[in-house]
């Protein structure tokens, strides 16, 4: 890769919408944890369903990138509402 090419012209829709959920979501639920709103978990989970009917698709036209990270958010999602969770049960 030579010093002038720029690391981001290969990213796609996909990827920045990718992203762009993906630290909205995070955002948002972060803020949840404070003032326990509704809408972090409405945006976590429609981010959820998204992304999994997204990783389904990609795997079936064998387009493994992009299932990879579909899958790979939900569980770093999934492990984050966990560790929330346990955060609001005062298990830490």
């Amino acid at each position: 890769m030579n010093a002038n090419q720029s690391a981001g012209k290969n990213l796609s829709k996909f990827d920045i919408g990718f992203i762009a959920v993906g630290v909205i979501s995070l955002i948002l639920m972060l803020l949840d944890r404070q003032n326990h709103t509704i809408y972090g978990e409405i945006v976590l989970f429609a981010a959820f369903l998204f992304f999994f009917a997204k990783g389904i698709y990609y795997t079936k036209i064998n387009n493994l990138k992009y299932a990879t990270m579909c899958f790979l958010f939900v569980t770093i999602a999934t492990a984050a509402e966990i560790v929330k969770f346990l955060m609001r049960s005062n298990v830490f």
